[in-house]
């Protein structure tokens, strides 16, 4: 498991951004958790041009006021995060935003790509999330 500890803007392939390594595989799991957070605005987590970014299991934890953006470099106008798990299992997308806007977005060439069967959970009513990019599911999303 990989956890995101930086306070505010910064790119996923940052090893200095992450405890527990980038993550980039099949099955990885990230996990993004502001709370007890000093941070007052949304943090935003950039891809580079042409990055492409594998994950089994998102995990996005937001408090208010701040809740999390994912999305391209300044300029970029291509880049992939594809959710896949190993055999047997769904990748999964879980968010618990708790009233917080977090949001994958796609005005800037981003792609999300469903390689394995995935699972998509916001954990309460106040949870605003939203997949703003292109998704080609090449298996079947779940919303629970």
């Amino acid at each position: 498991m990989s956890v995101w500890i930086l306070d505010g803007y910064g790119a996923w392939d940052d090893a200095s951004h992450w405890n527990g390594g980038v993550p980039n595989s099949v099955g990885a799991v990230a996990v993004f958790d502001s709370t007890g957070s000093p941070r007052s605005g949304n943090s935003k987590v950039f891809f580079w041009q042409n990055s492409q970014i594998t994950v089994g299991h998102l995990e996005i934890i937001a408090s208010h006021p701040v809740g999390y953006s994912f999305v391209g470099q300044s300029g970029a106008t291509s880049w992939t995060l594809r959710m896949a798990a190993f055999i047997g299992e769904s990748a999964v997308i879980d968010v618990d935003a708790n009233g917080t806007a977090t949001e994958i977005s796609g005005g800037d060439g981003g792609h999300v790509i469903l390689a394995s069967n995935t699972d998509v959970i916001t954990r309460d009513i106040t949870t605003n999330f939203t997949i703003g990019s292109d998704c080609s599911p090449s298996a079947p999303m779940a919303q629970i």
